[in-house]
């Protein structure tokens, strides 16, 4: 059975690795995260339980032997548009960079769109996740630093979700939790005396500051801007799992992990809440229609970052994130009509399914606006 040795993080920093197989050695970006991110190490083991001459009755002889090794990180934080990239790069598309704006060189646009099919699977960049242990010394003493190291880090699920709140504290920062898989993490034994310092001033995003539509083609979606009527409800969650899992295939393996990763085809979902105001009560019509007719919709997620916008001269440059998916309503969509919240809001609930059809070749397009010019540096 897999034995699981489960720890709580206390620092995170992240070095890429030059491919699958090589180890960072320099780490050069410090994470956020919320209380409660772990690192889980996870051991599989064939244990030794017909040991012939075995005398004892209290337990085989043998340890059970180990036929397995790896890790997870599950990394719940806040929407932060610099950090972000690091799941969209390990888990959707790698080699992408930073684009100057054309106007404001302090802006950067990454663009990803990756292609999501099994045959076809957009390559991905791998980090070594270095967590940090601090004690503090006794009576004075010097701290203990110990370090965890766990190569071949990858995304396999990100999950947005606007929090719960109400005026006037509004519904918070927009939450960000991501899963990470990595190789057999180890104890290299080495102090790292000065992580780097975390990006100042952060890019946070209060979930006042989400917007959506929804669009008939994907052409549409790319041009248009989402609608600022359609106001959000709390509770609102995209879930985009990246379909990466490690392979089985094994091959002179002496570190019993991964040596690669197989794709699959697992659908994203988006589950909506909004108020019903009179936007609200027209889309809902028009989306009975389209959920009835089984048609491909285009929804258009737009996070708008709380800091002011990088300025250059007469030029703003936004500091934003759109995701765009395309997506079928699921039979379970608009299923209730008619539903309020505890202060007499009227509700209108729709969940979708990643789609695709002949017609449309893109299904998901992510764009991050923001102030980082090279990740992870």
């Amino acid at each position: 059975m897999a034995q699981r040795v489960q720890r709580r993080l206390n620092q995170l920093v992240i070095g890429k690795q030059a491919d699958l197989a090589t180890p960072a050695t320099s780490f050069n970006r410090t994470m956020r995260f919320r209380t409660g991110a772990t690192v889980t190490k996870v051991r599989g083991e064939d244990p030794m339980l017909d040991s012939i001459g075995d005398a004892s009755l209290w337990g085989p002889q043998d340890a059970p032997e180990t036929t397995g090794s790896a890790s997870t990180f599950s990394v719940p934080s806040f929407l932060e548009l610099n950090d972000v990239l690091l799941p969209l790069l390990s888990g959707l598309q790698g080699g992408v960079t930073g684009v100057v704006d054309a106007d404001v060189s302090t802006g950067y646009t990454w663009t990803f769109e990756p292609n999501l099919s099994a045959t076809g699977r957009s390559a991905i960049d791998y980090y070594t996740l270095k967590d940090i242990r601090r004690d503090a010394g006794v009576d004075g003493a010097a701290q203990t630093v110990r370090t965890l190291d766990a190569p071949k880090a990858h995304c396999t699920q990100i999950q947005i979700t606007i929090p719960e709140g109400q005026f006037p504290n509004g519904p918070g920062l927009v939450q960000l939790n991501c899963s990470y898989t990595a190789g057999r993490a180890d104890d290299p034994g080495a102090a790292l005396a000065s992580p780097p310092a975390l990006v100042r001033p952060p890019l946070f995003v209060s979930g006042g500051r989400v917007a959506m539509a929804i669009y008939d083609t994907w052409a549409a979606a790319l041009a248009g801007s989402p609608g600022a009527s359609l106001e959000l409800r709390p509770g609102s969650q995209i879930t985009i799992p990246t379909g990466l899992t490690p392979s089985d295939l094994r091959s002179d393996n002496a570190g019993l992990d991964f040596i690669a990763l197989d794709a699959s085809e697992l659908p994203a979902t988006a589950t909506v809440g909004l108020y019903s105001g009179l936007g609200a009560a027209a889309l809902e019509q028009t989306e009975l229609a389209h959920r009835d007719a089984q048609d491909l919709r285009v929804l258009k997620f737009r996070f708008t970052a709380n800091s002011s916008p990088e300025v250059e001269g007469a030029d703003e440059f936004p500091l934003r994130m759109d995701v765009i998916m395309a997506m079928r309503h699921t039979p379970a969509s608009l299923s209730v009509l008619g539903r309020a919240d505890s202060r007499g809001r009227g509700i209108t609930d729709m969940a979708f399914s990643s789609a695709m059809d002949t017609a449309q070749t893109a299904g998901l397009r992510v764009v991050v606006q923001n102030r980082t010019s090279a990740f992870p540096a």
